[in-house]
């Protein structure tokens, strides 16, 4: 069996602490909950793959075979993992910009995605804050403590569907689900 890999051709961390931020440019990814005065705080990502790589490698290499296609991303570093963990995977609705932010730039960049926008800050808000994405599917993967935390979820469906043009590939958005990101204990 043949293994293809392909890598993102953008990228972007959205938090909720920082609604206008733009973070294309981290070297890091992330998806986190965090308390702060009692209030909850996430982060969550997204990334999107070349269409001409997905529909070259299936028309060209993989042809009438039956294929798996996954998501994998590697953790770097991973704090406070509770002794189970789920994270979701969806199919982002919409296109957004990279952007050239880092966490942290003083002052904040704001030329791409952000918690509230899908492009410059105060231009093309989400229309759910935090990114939008389809109902369905929705994937996940849990994670136990002591375990692999690294990403390895079959993301097929998604992959027939841009390939077959019923939805556009807008890349996918990694998140924890959502009564984890709102909850205050």
């Amino acid at each position: 069996m043949a293994v293809y890999k392909l890598f993102p051709t953008k990228d972007a961390s959205l938090y909720s602490e920082f609604p206008s931020t733009n973070t294309g440019l981290d070297q890091i990814l992330e998806a986190s909950t965090y308390l702060k005065k009692g209030v909850p705080y996430a982060s969550r990502y997204l990334i999107e793959f070349s269409t001409t790589e997905i529909t070259d490698i299936l028309d060209n290499k993989v042809g009438n075979s039956s294929f798996t296609t996954c998501l994998r991303n590697y953790s770097a570093l991973v704090t406070a993992l509770k002794t189970t963990s789920i994270l979701e995977v969806k199919t982002v609705s919409g296109s957004w910009d990279m952007g050239t932010g880092v966490l942290g730039f003083s002052p904040p960049v704001e030329n791409g995605c952000s918690w509230n926008f899908r492009s410059f800050s105060g231009s093309n808000a989400w229309v759910s804050t935090g990114s939008d994405s389809y109902v369905n599917p929705v994937y996940s993967q849990s994670f136990s403590y002591g375990n692999t935390t690294d990403i390895n979820v079959d993301l097929t469906p998604s992959i027939l569907s841009w390939y077959s043009g019923s939805i556009p590939n807008d890349g996918f958005l990694i998140k924890q689900p959502d009564s984890v990101e709102q909850d205050t204990s």
